[in-house]
């Protein structure tokens, strides 16, 4: 049998579906960020339109209001959106 358990939420019989979903919601992260990112947003900024952005991504996923407690929990958005600017940064706006 097939399991996984990522971190803080347990394990789960179903894989392939977790993956998927990891996959399409770096897919979006990535289109947001060449959305938001080229104008290089102060940090305070970056915060709030990511906070914005995953508050209208958890609501198209009809998320309830613990499941989103427990991913702010398990990481914090404001150092999500600290770590997005750090890679844009680092990686894209070295190329």
């Amino acid at each position: 049998m097939k399991r996984i358990a990522p971190t803080h939420f347990g394990v789960f019989e179903d894989p392939d579906w977790h993956i998927s979903q990891v996959e399409s919601s770096l897919k979006a992260t990535e289109n947001w960020m060449e959305t938001v990112m080229p104008e290089d947003p102060p940090i305070e900024v970056l915060r709030e339109k990511f906070a914005l952005w995953i508050e209208s991504e958890s609501s198209k996923l009809e998320m309830d209001a613990q499941v989103k407690k427990d991913y702010d929990l398990a990481n914090p958005l404001g150092m999500s959106a600290d770590g997005l600017q750090r890679y844009w940064r680092k990686n894209r706006l070295a190329t």
